[in-house]
């Protein structure tokens, strides 16, 4: 049963994202060229974030429990950071065809979209090398590894395989409101470029730090269950902005009508006849 809901849990992963920009293109006509964009958009903003927190975190060196609040703080702007500013330079130098309702959205969904995939992809690589250890199959591979990497994929496979049946489904459960979060960020900082308001940004970054700290505080300190509860909190208030600020597409103007063919007056020749005569022997 385990293996079932860990497989539907990866599915979800990579399946809602793409569910959410299909129901995009056939109900809003966006271009799947966008949720592209917003895709590599994530990834860009990643190749400053990681460097960055690496960076930081050599330099800082927190106590996980003395500076816990600090660093959850510390990480969650940091995301907020890189990544709603890279989003806003996006819409404003590249998806500049993107200024509707919809064309936010799937902006947004592929921003969020493309995380969940890689992420669902990392946990079935996960999940299958775990399963594979678990059966005795890497056995042989892992017979002259060292006893403190068998520890910790005992451990890694004792945690995973003993979930409960109700927390085998919260990775896919949490993508899917992440996306719904990043849904309502790309509103919010579309709004920066349509508005030319730089606060919306502002208010974009601070939305992403605090979903992301709240999240990971009650993680830790509470449960999963506490931080997906909170997630789901953050999903439902995206999804009431987003259908607040919903707006209609806007209709393609017609072509401007062509103008009436000018006729072409034929004038008439007069041929004389000595010119025929003269034409007729050369």
């Amino acid at each position: 049963m385990i293996y079932f809901l860990l497989t539907l849990n990866g599915l979800l992963m990579i399946l809602a994202p793409v569910l959410v920009a299909w129901l995009l293109r056939r109900y809003r006509s966006v271009s799947w060229r966008l949720w592209g964009i917003g895709a590599a958009a994530f990834i860009l903003s990643q190749v400053g974030h990681i460097p960055f927190n690496s960076l930081v975190n050599r330099l800082w060196q927190p106590d996980p429990q003395a500076d816990f609040i600090p660093l959850v703080l510390f990480l969650g702007f940091s995301a907020g950071v890189f990544e709603e500013i890279t989003r806003y330079l996006t819409f404003r130098y590249w998806a500049k065809e993107a200024r509707s309702w919809g064309q936010g959205l799937m902006v947004g969904a592929g921003h969020g979209g493309i995380e969940a995939i890689l992420t669902g992809v990392l946990f079935f690589l996960s999940f299958i090398n775990l399963a594979l250890y678990q059966s005795g199959q890497l056995d042989a591979a892992l017979s002259t590894a060292p006893a403190e990497q068998v520890a910790l994929l005992d451990a890694a496979a004792q945690q995973m395989f003993s979930l409960p049946w109700y927390e085998a489904l919260l990775g896919g459960v949490e993508r899917l409101f992440a996306v719904i979060l990043h849904l309502s960020l790309s509103l919010l900082v579309l709004r920066a470029v349509t508005r030319k308001q730089v606060v919306w940004v502002a208010a974009a970054i601070t939305w992403h730090a605090l979903a992301n700290a709240g999240a990971v505080y009650l993680s830790q300190k509470v449960g999963p269950l506490a931080a997906e509860g909170f997630l789901a909190l953050v999903a439902i208030l995206s999804l009431a902005f987003i259908f607040a600020s919903r707006t209609p597409e806007p209709v393609p103007s017609a072509p401007a009508p062509l103008p009436d063919p000018t006729p072409i007056v034929l004038k008439p020749v007069s041929l004389e006849e000595a010119r025929l005569d003269e034409s007729r022997y050369q």
